[in-house]
C-alpha cells in the first residue's frame, strides 16, 4: 500500500490497526511518512508488548500489586523494543554420525539438585516444591534439522562438544518431539501435554510440583494435573543440566525418530527458561503467561538474566517480536562479539 493510501486513513482506523500488527510492523510503517512515524511511534503502542514481569525480595500479595500494567509508565518503550532479545538455538542434524553431540546449548551453572532445591527442603522438613517456566517459539524446518528438540534436559554427565561420554542416566524434563507435541513432566509419567504446536508462535508453559503433585500449564491454563508422582529426579543421578539440549533414547515419548538414541537439540527460540523453589499459585501461573506480573521472589535460576549469550555454544542472540505479541518473527541477529554481560 502506497504512502497516499495509508495518508488518506483516519486517526481511528490507524490505531485499530496497529493493536493487530507487531511491534517491527509499525516500525516499518513508521517510515512511510511523517504522519505514519507520530501515529506508530507513541511509546504506549510498544510499552504494552513488552514484558512486565519484575521481582521483589520477599514475596507479596497479587491483590498489592496487581497483575496488569496499566501503572507502569512508558519510557523509552520504543528504544527498548527494538533492543528486546532472546536466544535462538540451531537444533539438532539428523545426520547419525552427529546424533552422538550436542549442537546447541546453554549452561546451568549449579548442580541439579541445587536447581531445583532438592536437599534443602529434605533439611527442614518441608516437601519438595518448585516451579519452571519457559516462553518458546518453534522455528521452521530446515533440510537435515529435527523439528522440536529438549528445551532442558539433565543427566549424568556433563553435555560437552567434545570429550564428553554418554551420560547412562538422563532425563527430558521439558521438549517438544519432531511432531510438534509438547512433553514436561519431572516423573517417571510423561504425558503428552499438547499437540501439534504451531510455528514461529510464542508459548508458555509452567510446571509446579509440591509433594507427590504435578500440575502443568501452557499458556495460562492448566493442562494436566498428577496426584501420587515420585519425583525422578531424586531417584537416579541427574547431576548436570542444561538449556537447549538433552539426551533421548530407549521407551522414552517423543523421540525425533523410532529407533533414535542420542542428544536432541532444540530448534527455535528461547526468551527466559526460570525456575523457582516454591510452588507458583494458579493466579501468579496465569500473571505469568501474560508476562505481566510484578509480585513474585526473583527466580534461582533464570536463562535470560544468568547466562550471556557467549558462554553458550552455537546460540545466537536475536533481535524478534515479544512474547506478548504471540507471533515471533525474528528479525536480526545481534552481534556475539559485542555483548560481554548479561542481558539484566
Amino acid at each position: 500500500m502506497g504512502a497516499f493510501a495509508w495518508e488518506a486513513l483516519p486517526v481511528e482506523l490507524l490505531d485499530a490497526v496497529a493493536l493487530f500488527l507487531l511491534g517491527f510492523d509499525l516500525l516499518r510503517l513508521s517510515l512511510v511518512n511523517r504522519r505514519m512515524l507520530r501515529a506508530f511511534s507513541r511509546p504506549e503502542l510498544f510499552a504494552c508488548r513488552l514484558s512486565r514481569v519484575r521481582y521483589k525480595s520477599v514475596a507479596v500479595d497479587l491483590k498489592e500489586f496487581g497483575t496488569d500494567d496499566r501503572s507502569w509508565g512508558d519510557g523509552d518503550s520504543k528504544r527498548d523494543y527494538t533492543i528486546a532479545s532472546s536466544m535462538s538455538f540451531g537444533g539438532q542434524s539428523s545426520d547419525p554420525v552427529v546424533q552422538t553431540l550436542p549442537q546447541s546449548h546453554a549452561p546451568v551453572f549449579s548442580s541439579t539438585d541445587t536447581l531445583f532445591g532438592l536437599f534443602a527442603r529434605e533439611d527442614d522438613g518441608q516437601p519438595t516444591r518448585f516451579t519452571l517456566d519457559a516462553w518458546f517459539s518453534l522455528a521452521q524446518s530446515e533440510p537435515d534439522t529435527f523439528a522440536g528438540g529438549i528445551l532442558l534436559g539433565i543427566q549424568s554427565e556433563k553435555c560437552r562438544r567434545e570429550g564428553g561420554q554418554w551420560p547412562t542416566f538422563h532425563n527430558q524434563i521439558l521438549h517438544v518431539d519432531a511432531q510438534r507435541d509438547l512433553y514436561c513432566s519431572v516423573t517417571a509419567e510423561k504425558p503428552r501435554i499438547a499437540a501439534r504446536l504451531e510455528l514461529e508462535r510464542w508459548y508458555h508453559v509452567s510446571l509446579v510440583f509440591e509433594g507427590q503433585t504435578q500440575h502443568v500449564y501452557l499458556d495460562g491454563e492448566l493442562a494436566i494435573s498428577q496426584t501420587d508422582q515420585e519425583l525422578q529426579l531424586e531417584t537416579f543421578p541427574f547431576y548436570y543440566a542444561q538449556v537447549g539440549t538433552g539426551c533421548i533414547s530407549g521407551e522414552s515419548p517423543g523421540k525425533p525418530a523410532p529407533q533414535y538414541c542420542g542428544w536432541y537439540g532444540f530448534h527455535g527460540v528461547i526468551d527466559d527458561l526460570r525456575v523457582w523453589h516454591e510452588a507458583l499459585s494458579a493466579e501468579q501461573i496465569a500473571a505469568l503467561s501474560r508476562d505481566c506480573i510484578s509480585a513474585l521472589r526473583r527466580p534461582m535460576y533464570s536463562l535470560k538474566r544468568d547466562v550471556p549469550v557467549w558462554m553458550a555454544h552455537n546460540v545466537q542472540q536475536v533481535l524478534c517480536s515479544r512474547p506478548r505479541e504471540r507471533r515471533c518473527e525474528v528479525v536480526a541477529t545481534c552481534n556475539r562479539a559485542g555483548d560481554l554481560e548479561s542481558w539484566v
